[in-house]
């Protein structure tokens, strides 16, 4: 039987559409080589498929007309270009993040201790609600919304945008970390006007690892200084020759996943985690606890967050690892690491509770007969939970 993933990665032994693709991709030679920046006609064909591919990719989000996008590496990339580059040109300015954001946000404090930054985070709390009416400050402020969350799957609603933007005007920069997003909630594409910029990885939508992009405004990009130096490649923002086959792959995956994106698709994923939910209630009972937020229409499609309160995360994880199921515990960046989720515990849940989680996650190309196959997995776990 096939291993049941997370989400559907670049396997060429697959059958997926999106690998189909790619394959047919690569055996047409459709793909340049060439640096981009280099001026005979072979990097001026690399370069010309580098701007039309952020066309094409800004063309599948609702944008206002100022925004324009960057590539880079991914999510751990774009955020430390935002939060960093803006520190450098607006010393002092103050920094919000919340308690639940993922690391690559959290951990930037102790960088920006170097110019003297306020830091202030916003508490979380095991409902998920956070407080963003605490976010205050006289001078430049900088602001880090995750607007999903990477291990519990709860959506921060972003209809306070307005008012914060009102209320700040040109001081405040908000950054929204989407590296959870695409196809995973309804309105996935829609950027509020209010968000100066917007940072995605690749590998979160079935893309290449190691590529992602940035959509941002472009009258507050000066805003920005340049992490990497170097050639001036992506208008000076993100100097490296650009990664011309991640980049394809970024494309790929967007537009495979806009293809196969639709109501009724995103609602079947919805039916396929609440049974999966419910057989483990039902079977389980109180030896675990499902982490969901207040209202049910706060979280991602395709997350499920289980705490198993008599059993760690690693003991749990083999039992799934052998009936040929991928599951998580903590981010996934780190599920090597035996420490309590950090974003559990400072939900409030124990250092027990926290080192009992395991997240199950599928993707928006999951069919009946997939769902199929990880409910008879899954029940082949239990009995041995």
């Amino acid at each position: 039987m096939a291993r049941l993933t997370s989400r559907l990665y670049l396997d060429f032994n697959s059958t997926s559409p999106l690998a189909e693709s790619v394959m047919e991709y690569l055996a047409r030679g459709d793909f340049f080589w060439a640096n981009p920046s280099s001026s005979h006609s072979s990097g001026k064909e690399s370069r010309k498929f580098v701007n039309s591919s952020k066309e094409k990719i800004k063309s599948f989000f609702k944008l206002p007309p100022d925004f324009d996008l960057f590539f880079h590496s991914g999510a751990t990339e774009g955020i430390n270009i935002f939060v960093k580059g803006f520190a450098t040109l607006n010393p002092k300015s103050h920094f919000f993040w919340a308690a639940s954001d993922h690391s690559a946000v959290v951990n930037q404090a102790n960088y920006l201790k170097h110019f003297e930054c306020p830091l202030s985070f916003l508490p979380a709390s095991k409902e998920g609600p956070i407080n963003f009416s605490l976010v205050d400050a006289r001078g430049p402020l900088f602001l880090n919304i995750t607007w999903v969350n990477n291990e519990t799957g709860f959506v921060v609603p972003l209809n306070f945008l307005k008012e914060l933007k009102n209320k700040f005007q040109d001081n405040i920069f908000i950054h929204l970390d989407c590296a959870q997003v695409p196809f995973k909630i309804e309105d996935w594409n829609h950027i509020p006007e209010e968000v100066d910029a917007a940072t995605f990885s690749g590998h979160k939508f079935g893309a290449m690892k190691g590529c992602g992009f940035s959509l941002f405004k472009k009258k507050r990009i000066n805003l920005i200084e340049a992490l990497i130096s170097g050639g001036g490649q992506e208008n000076n923002i993100r100097s490296g020759t650009e990664n011309l086959m991640g980049i394809a792959s970024v494309l790929l995956a967007l537009e495979e996943g806009v293809k196969k994106f639709n109501s009724k698709k995103y609602h079947e994923v919805i039916s396929y985690r609440n049974k999966i939910e419910k057989i483990l209630e039902e079977k389980l009972g109180d030896k675990i606890g499902i982490v969901r937020p207040k209202e049910d229409h706060l979280r991602a499609s395709n997350t499920i967050l289980v705490i198993f309160k008599e059993k760690k995360s690693d003991e749990v994880l083999i039992h799934f690892d052998l009936a040929g199921i991928d599951v998580g515990t903590g981010p996934a960046c780190a599920s090597l690491s035996l420490r309590p989720s950090r974003v559990l515990l400072n939900m409030g849940f124990s250092e027990r509770e926290a080192k009992g989680a395991i997240r199950i996650s599928f993707d928006y190309f999951l069919e009946s007969a997939d769902y199929l196959a990880l409910e008879e997995a899954l029940l082949k776990v239990i009995l041995k939970l």
